[in-house]
């Protein structure tokens, strides 16, 4: 299953970092309340989607991402997306995109 991130952390057995408004992925049910109880995960489970969510997004290429990542997104969006690649991955063509696209929508 698959949950809202409301607290950042970094998940014990994998040793991956979850920001804000990512999606924790898994099957182990005891894991997620655990995470649940302690502040770190939405309580509703998300449903699997067709659809990619911010993290998906920001998992493709540099590439990838300038072509799918537009100012039709919004501000808002845009605003998470630069978040999140700021926390995860950092990388210099991914952040002057979207900073160039909130600088439009503004």
């Amino acid at each position: 299953m698959k949950y809202n991130v409301i607290k950042r952390f970094q998940d014990k057995i994998t040793k991956a970092i979850f920001p804000v408004n990512s999606t924790y992925q898994t099957d182990d049910e005891e894991r997620a309340q655990f995470l649940q109880d302690n502040g770190f995960l939405h309580v509703e489970k998300q449903e699997d989607h067709t659809h990619d969510g911010e993290g998906s997004i920001l998992d493709k290429s540099v590439e990838e991402i300038k072509k799918n990542v537009t100012a039709e997104l919004g501000k808002d969006k845009l605003e998470v997306l630069l978040e999140l690649e700021k926390e995860a991955k950092n990388r210099k063509g991914v952040v002057e995109h979207i900073e160039e696209l909130l600088q439009e929508v503004e």
